[in-house]
């Protein structure tokens, strides 16, 4: 846990509450291939709706994050999101816009065989974007914020909860609550 990252009631037990300025936690190093597929899953609160990205789990890059599951104020949406390396943004939004104080499930799933990004919302999926083949990031697994230039930003307003990283593509039966 770092700069304040506390924990607090969650969704099934105990969440990492954090305060959006500057609070995250952190693995000592990568979970996820994430030149292959993957899947990334979190019960997700938001203690407010900012007018910024927030990212509630994020895998570091050389700079930037492999993956970003968040909360994108640009799109009014979830997202599950990456960045091409000619520096445009792919994002898999959610249909429904998120309401404060209540919580979410969240599952983005990467198929690196289709190229694609899907995000799930409660169990529904939602939207998808285009995501083709890109280097491994050898970065941590981090909760509460991202990288974007070299730069720790996007820090989470809210709880974060149930977090779990699976290599390979989980099926609607798996996301199902």
């Amino acid at each position: 846990l770092h700069n304040g990252a506390s924990w607090t009631a969650g969704q099934d037990d105990s969440a990492l509450q954090l305060d959006g300025i500057g609070g995250f936690a952190a693995t000592d190093g990568p979970v996820l291939d994430t030149a292959d597929s993957y899947s990334v899953s979190a019960w997700v609160r938001l203690d407010q709706l900012p007018k910024a990205f927030v990212t509630a789990v994020s895998q570091d890059g050389a700079g930037i994050s492999a993956f970003f599951l968040q909360y994108s104020d640009a799109d009014g949406r979830f997202a599950f999101s990456a960045v091409l390396p000619d520096g445009r943004a792919v994002r898999a939004l959610s249909l429904d816009r998120p309401v404060a104080g209540r919580w979410f499930h969240l599952v983005g799933v990467r198929d690196a065989g289709a190229g694609t990004l899907a995000l799930w919302l409660d169990g529904a999926r939602q939207g998808t974007g285009r995501y083709p083949p890109r280097k491994a990031s050898a970065g941590a697994l981090v909760v509460g914020r991202a990288l974007f230039g070299g730069r720790e930003v996007d820090f989470w307003p809210g709880a974060v909860d149930s977090v779990a990283a699976y290599g390979g593509i989980l099926t609607g039966e798996q996301v199902d609550l």
